[in-house]
């Protein structure tokens, strides 16, 4: 996510991309907006209007003392976290007396955003017909497939960081994986929101470097999934699970908060519900390991498992065994393998190439 975080506070160009949506109960993102007062959610529903019309420019009057704050609080929910605004790019503001004028300039030409828009909402509905009828997790669980599978990163196109490739196919950064998952989570009736990190060492400031990720509610609880973090390359369209329906504490540095001065993201602290313990595929020893691995190829079409292993310790004993012993050490054919490790979620994934 290449993109510099800047307060609203005052008059300046910001440059971010994000995106538009589905069905006219679906444009707003709620949870960020809760906090709005019914003057201020009057004055958010106009600027966003105006955005989703592509005006140059909204004009508010009556606007008070805390204005500037309003004024960024308005901006960061249309540019960080609403996957309906997509085809905003930056926006400032100037003020006058009681009145504020903000101007947008924009991705896409007003007509040219109707028709990708109409092929986003065409996109959004033929995945959720898929999974018509189907328990939250199991929508979950397709969404993010989903998503992981019609994506490919890349940071260079204009459009990447908005839900469009993700949701047509095509080269997608971490906001534009997440602008999409959420999209297609809110329209799943899945409480969902983009959660935006921004590291703050000096290197990452150089490069305005930053990250986004999502985090969804199922029943009382929040998680985390990052789609973009789970698109890694694996043999043989192995799916990875290392970032999905992780608490805070589970994820990794890239995924510190950004301390956005207008919102605060909601908590995730269930460390229940991660995709390798609730299928059962943490091992605690080396011999644990293995035989997972085992039982995972045995029982599946495609010579691919995973597991997870917490213990740093054990996880290098059974990388150094795998490394020494290669697939013998799992006592199965074939005589060449590819192990991928993610030593920060202590992940390792075996594919069983010949």
């Amino acid at each position: 996510m290449y993109k510099k975080i800047l307060s609203i506070l005052v008059a300046v160009a910001i440059i971010f991309s994000f995106s538009v949506s589905v069905s006219a109960d679906k444009r707003s993102p709620n949870y960020y907006t809760d906090g709005f007062s019914a003057s201020e959610k009057a004055v958010f529903e106009r600027v966003r209007e105006a955005v989703l019309a592509c005006e140059p420019s909204v004009k508010i009057t009556a606007v008070n003392e805390t204005r500037a704050e309003l004024i960024g609080r308005i901006g960061n929910a249309l540019l960080f976290y609403d996957p309906y605004t997509w085809n905003l790019k930056n926006l400032r503001y100037t003020s006058s007396g009681n009145s504020v004028t903000i101007e947008f300039t924009y991705l896409k030409e007003y007509d040219d955003f109707v028709i990708m828009q109409g092929e986003i909402d065409t996109a959004v509905r033929g995945v959720l017909e898929d999974v018509a009828g189907q328990s939250i997790l199991t929508k979950l669980r397709y969404i993010h497939d989903f998503v992981v599978q019609n994506s490919e990163y890349d940071l260079e196109d204009e459009l990447s960081g908005t839900p469009y490739y993700p949701l047509l196919g095509g080269s997608a950064k971490c906001d534009g994986y997440a602008l999409a998952f959420q999209m297609l989570c809110q329209n799943a009736g899945i409480p969902c929101v983009t959660a935006i990190s921004y590291p703050d060492s000096e290197a990452a400031a150089e490069y305005n470097i930053g990250h986004a990720w999502n985090k969804i509610k199922v029943g009382n609880n929040w998680y985390n999934i990052d789609c973009c973090l789970d698109d890694t390359t694996l043999p043989g369209g192995v799916y990875c699970y290392d970032y999905y329906m992780l608490s805070d504490n589970e994820m990794g540095s890239i995924h510190k908060e950004w301390d956005d001065p207008f919102v605060s993201e909601p908590a995730a602290s269930n460390t229940l519900n991660g995709f390798y313990e609730v299928k059962k595929l943490t091992a605690s020893t080396v011999s644990g390991a293995r035989a997972l691995i085992r039982q995972q190829i045995d029982d599946s079409d495609m010579p691919a498992a995973s597991v997870e292993i917490p213990d740093i310790g054990v996880m290098e004993d059974f990388i150094r065994l795998v490394k020494s012993d290669g697939v013998k050490a799992f006592g199965l054919g074939g005589e060449s393998y590819e192990a991928y490790v993610n030593p920060e979620r202590r992940v390792v994934h075996i594919i069983i190439t010949d």
